[in-house]
């Protein structure tokens, strides 16, 4: 099922480099919870996150909330860690080639309905987001990326 917040999904200012020592290892940025209501990590399944339509090993990315960072499959234990409706989670992503030029970013997840399993079976809804943007190669070269970044 699309949810009709998927349109206010990712955070399009927060987009950033991730530079450690001069190197750039990836792109941090945010995303809203698309729902009525905030959840426990602990019912985000299947998280899933799309580089220019390839799947990125889980491993290289990292869901941060609350002033942590966590490892996407981790989120299934985080049941003391709420993500709230009104508040963003931070997402890094770390690639091997960052390379100039219009990308697209996807991310994909179900999760569980906090307090419906009260019948049986909990409700699962899916959501979908994709965000494209453009690196340009003289601040990839130079790597002074700091609100340069232009977006589509």
């Amino acid at each position: 099922m699309e949810n009709i917040f998927n349109r206010n999904f990712f955070r399009a200012e927060s987009l950033e480099p991730i530079v450690v020592n001069n190197v750039c290892l990836g792109v941090a940025f945010q995303i809203l919870f698309p729902d009525s209501r905030g959840t426990h990590l602990s019912c985000i399944e299947d998280f899933r996150l799309f580089w220019d339509d390839a799947p990125v090993d889980a491993y290289r990315i990292r869901f941060c909330l609350n002033n942590k960072e966590f490892l996407v499959p981790a989120l299934s234990l985080l049941a003391d860690e709420y993500w709230s409706l009104r508040e963003y989670a931070g997402i890094k992503v770390y690639l091997e080639d960052l390379l100039p030029g219009t990308h697209k970013i996807s991310i994909e997840y179900k999760y569980r309905v906090p307090f419906t399993g009260g019948l049986g079976a909990c409700v699962r809804e899916t959501v979908r987001g994709a965000y494209s943007f453009t690196i340009d190669p003289e601040l990839l070269a130079s790597l002074s990326f700091s609100g340069q970044i232009s977006r589509r």
